[in-house]
């Protein structure tokens, strides 16, 4: 095919054109050009081209002479002008993975998604955990039987939770109560089992498996292969790459010239900071165990009793926020007061844009003064809670190497922490991990396979930043009383810490259904069915409270 005709095939433009804009056209590349490397030549190509370059797999190889295209993508590799691999996607469908592989390494930055299986709402069956390769016949019986304890304590714990959660549920829907008592299973029923599981699977180990759809870029996947064996789960991490370019390469051959620059250009753990510095700290046992201990105590501390502390945050973010908005309309502070600045920005009664339930701020010109403003949160919260608190992938986390302390050291949903047999119960099953852990530890078996006992319970510390716009999103989301209790209730407590030093800016960070309500929309509650029960839209933020 030559030039002309795939210009052609697609349409991009339209000859003997009366008016300008009639040239525009957009157009598919051809489905023979959905290469990575052939996109990519192309792209990079184009950057020094009069008009769009667009190659198939044949003309890939041949325009315009043999060996050209592969020669720049080896030239783009070793300089690191590596934009033209973000072109292309793969999307995985992938499962028998551990929350552990997801949380260390799927999910640890901000250039991915995925839709995995929720434990809230899907129960979670017996023998689906992962389970270390290089154990002996011996460790593997003590990891199996710890597993086998986790499990059966997660259904001892749907069991003691049902009736607590039954009551609450019938309290914030009174009017579903006359069914309760019914014989037939009630939609109610199903609510209620979910709402337990929920806080049950708190006790399930992070071996636990999960299934999903994974979205990539060529380059992202390059990345993860040359950082396969780095913390914190190396041998899962590399076997799950290996099958994900494995699969990649069965319909994209062309991959492989990318693969082998990823291949020279691998970054050994050995030669990271972090390894080093893990010597130097944690270079035993005993050592890494004091070091924790002191961590934690000074961690702690200076949270001050919080599950999250406003950390640093500008001084001047009102004024920088109002300025940041009168540059967007082009007007004097004469003309346009701070407090006025901030309130058309924020106000949904003004600024509609925050009923729409798609986030289009990020679109539109005044929404991007809000990236004038950011905050730094330190936090402390259950390793269950961090996997939905990095889903928030433009308000990134300094998250930790996961190491495990001689101690349980764990955060329980509030409806456990309020149901004393669930309490009891659920921390001594916590000793008994604690205990399967020191054993397999005393018996050599390594902290990365230890930590896959750890239960989703486990506290995880993290330091994370973000700027106004993608905070605002965040709180529009998990401050819905139908998100996961543990962030919720983390996100009122950032609210009301943004509110006391910045109150213009923090009076508006709300649920959906309070900013569709100030902007008028109905219903006020997105939701549908969903509804939460509660008229969230009548509260203020310091009034909000919930069990489950």
């Amino acid at each position: 095919m030559n030039q002309t005709g795939m210009w052609d095939s697609i349409n991009v433009f339209k000859k003997d054109c009366s008016n300008q804009f009639e040239m525009i056209k957009a157009g598919l590349l051809p489905e023979s050009a959905r290469f990575a490397a052939v996109i990519a030549a192309g792209a990079a190509r184009t950057c020094y081209a009069p008009r769009v370059i667009i190659l198939d797999h044949a003309s890939y190889k041949t325009t315009p002479h043999p060996g050209v295209s592969e020669a720049i993508l080896n030239a783009t590799w070793a300089a690191g002008h590596n934009t033209t691999r973000l072109h292309h996607h793969y999307t995985f469908t992938l499962e028998g993975v551990s929350r552990q592989v997801l949380w260390s390494f799927l999910h640890s930055h901000p250039f991915y998604n995925s839709e995995q299986v929720s434990q809230r709402y899907v129960a979670v069956k017996k023998g689906n955990a992962t389970i270390p390769a290089t154990l002996s016949d011996r460790q593997r019986e003590i990891f199996e039987s710890a597993l086998e304890v986790t499990f059966q304590a997660y259904q001892e714990l749907n069991g003691l939770l049902l009736e607590p959660v039954k009551e609450e549920f019938f309290q914030i829907f009174p009017a579903r109560a006359k069914t309760k008592n019914e014989d037939k299973i009630t939609a109610w029923e199903s609510a209620i089992k979910k709402r337990a599981q929920e806080a049950s699977r708190y006790i399930l180990p992070v071996a636990t498996h999960a299934h999903l759809y994974h979205t990539i870029s060529a380059l992202t996947l390059l990345r993860l292969y040359m950082c396969a064996d780095h913390f914190n789960v190396p041998t899962e991490q590399k076997e799950l790459v290996n099958a994900m370019v494995h699969a990649v390469i069965a319909v994209d051959p062309t991959f492989s010239v990318d693969l082998d620059n990823a291949t020279r250009d691998r970054y050994p753990l050995e030669e990271s900071l972090e390894f080093k510095l893990h010597q130097q700290y944690h270079g035993n046992r005993q050592q890494s165990v004091d070091q924790l201990a002191r961590f934690r105590t000074e961690f702690d501390h200076d949270l001050g009793g919080k599950t999250s502390v406003l950390l640093d945050y500008g001084h001047n973010a009102e004024r920088a926020l109002a300025t940041a908005v009168r540059t967007v309309l082009q007007v004097s502070r004469e003309n346009l007061s701070d407090e006025q600045a901030i309130d058309y920005l924020l106000n949904p009664a003004h600024n509609h844009a925050f009923a729409n339930t798609n986030n289009i701020t990020t679109m539109t010109k005044l929404g991007s003064a809000l990236a004038a403003v950011s905050y730094t949160f330190a936090k402390k919260h259950s390793h269950s809670a961090d996997s939905q608190n990095q889903r928030h992938r433009m308000v990134p986390e300094t998250a930790p190497i996961f190491y495990l302390g001689d101690e349980p050291d764990v955060v329980l949903p509030k409806i456990n922490e309020q149901t004393p047999a669930a309490k009891k119960y659920f921390l001594d099953v916590c000793e008994q991990l604690w205990e399967f852990m020191h054993t397999l530890c005393h018996d050599g078996v390594s902290e990365n396979d230890l930590q896959y006992l750890a239960p989703n319970a486990a506290v995880v510390r993290v330091v994370e930043s973000g700027d106004l716009s993608d905070r605002h999103h965040k709180y529009t989301n998990r401050l819905c009383y139908n998100a996961q209790e543990e962030i919720w209730r983390e996100m009122v407590d950032e609210v009301l810490q943004i509110t006391a030093v910045h109150p213009q800016i923090g009076k508006h960070l709300l649920p959906p259904c309070t900013l569709r309500m100030y902007a008028g929309e109905r219903p006020y509650c997105p939701e549908g069915s969903r509804f939460c029960g509660v008229p969230v839209w009548n509260l203020a933020v310091r009034e909000y409270d919930r069990l489950i």
